[in-house]
């Protein structure tokens, strides 16, 4: 007898992933205030912290699932409610995040022993806001106590959510097929 999964449609998906995503800014601004002593603007830390957010919940998704990624953040741009006349604005902002930050993970993955760059570029980021350094390719200026506990923070987020939708995934077939008209 074979079992078949039930399907998930890309709504429940987004649903799904953007429960994660609010729990990673959860964790990401606990931890920025806690022990990177973030002594900033609140809403400029929520914010970094959604934009870190969504790029870690990109990250979890399947490269099978690349057309989706897309799907995502329309869905996730529209959940938010962004002003039409700041929409493109906020998506160029997101997109410089995603280039500094997706830049610190290839080096990471490119040489393990640099896993420092990615929580010196996150500090950098979302505690010193500065966006540039990293695409300007300079190194961020950051302790390597800070860098330490940022990594800590990336690791940590990441395997808990790859795992989440991992077991989701053995769980669910996945019909993210979808209408981009909607």
């Amino acid at each position: 007898m074979f079992f078949s999964k039930k399907s998930i449609t890309p709504e429940e998906f987004v649903l799904f992933l953007s429960k994660q995503r609010h729990y990673v800014e959860v964790s990401a601004i606990s931890t920025f205030q806690s022990e990177l002593s973030y002594a900033g603007d609140i809403d400029r830390l929520k914010y970094e912290a959604l934009l870190f957010a969504m790029w870690l919940i990109t990250l979890t998704i399947a490269r099978s699932k690349e057309s989706f990624k897309d799907y995502f953040h329309i869905k996730m741009i529209e959940a938010f409610k962004v002003n039409p006349e700041l929409k493109d604005k906020f998506v160029m902002e997101l997109d410089k995040r995603y280039k500094a930050y997706f830049k610190a993970f290839e080096i990471w993955m490119s040489a393990p022993e640099k896993g420092y760059v990615l929580g010196s570029v996150m500090v950098e980021i979302i505690k010193n806001q500065n966006v540039a350094s990293i695409i300007e390719g300079k190194s961020p200026q950051v302790g390597a106590v800070e860098a330490f506990k940022a990594t800590t923070l990336f690791s940590s987020l990441y395997k808990e959510i790859s795992d989440s939708v991992e077991a989701l995934n053995k769980q669910y077939k996945f019909d993210l097929v979808y209408n981009e008209g909607k």
